[in-house]
């Protein structure tokens, strides 16, 4: 019986020098574990004080984090991870729409974190049409007061207003990390024409 004890108290996940501890008393509780022999009765097992001492062990072995939960504690606790989650993803969404909106802006290269720092982003919300509100006004104003961050890519022409040069070699073009042999008959025909 001692024996079936340990097992089930192993597998309530009770250290093992809580189980010998717990082994020596329970061999007081119930006696040794020899089988009676002959005419002699087994010992009197007083069950009620095995089983406080059995529970008492197992609840000083398990941390008050894997203690089970009571259905109304777990329903609370997943209340508050579902509003947590919720808070976070509604943020995250926001953010990207932000992120979004601020790509579309013509901000100088180098001073989107610039621009970004100089939004209240407290004021500005998703409205009941899922639209994003706040931002635009903000941004209307920063490009008269901050004239000097916006306009980055307007007239912006790194070929002096002429085409790139087109590869009409395909062994070079081939060996370029982006071809495209598509692209490059339609870039060669109009190089040709």
């Amino acid at each position: 019986m001692l024996k079936l004890i340990k097992r089930l108290l192993q597998g309530a996940g009770v250290e093992s020098d809580q189980i010998d501890d717990l082994a020596e008393e329970l061999t007081e509780l119930i006696g040794d574990e020899t089988k009676p022999k002959g005419d002699e009765k087994p010992p009197k097992i007083d069950e009620e004080k095995l089983a406080k001492k059995i529970a008492e062990t197992i609840a000083k072995s398990t941390p008050a984090e894997q203690k089970p939960l009571s259905e109304d504690d777990k329903d609370a606790e997943l209340e508050t991870l579902k509003a947590s989650h919720l808070k976070e993803l509604e943020e995250i969404k926001l953010k990207n729409a932000i992120d979004i909106e601020l790509a579309k802006l013509s901000i100088k290269d180098g001073y989107a974190d610039v621009v970004s720092k100089l939004i209240d982003f407290d004021k500005v919300k998703f409205n009941d049409k899922g639209e994003l509100v706040g931002l635009k006004e903000q941004t209307d104003v920063l490009s008269k007061d901050k004239a000097e961050l916006f306009g980055g890519r307007q007239g912006y022409n790194p070929a002096g207003g002429k085409e790139p040069p087109v590869e009409t070699d395909i062994t070079k073009a081939m060996k370029q990390k982006d071809f495209n042999f598509t692209k490059f008959a339609e870039n060669l025909q109009r190089s040709e024409q």
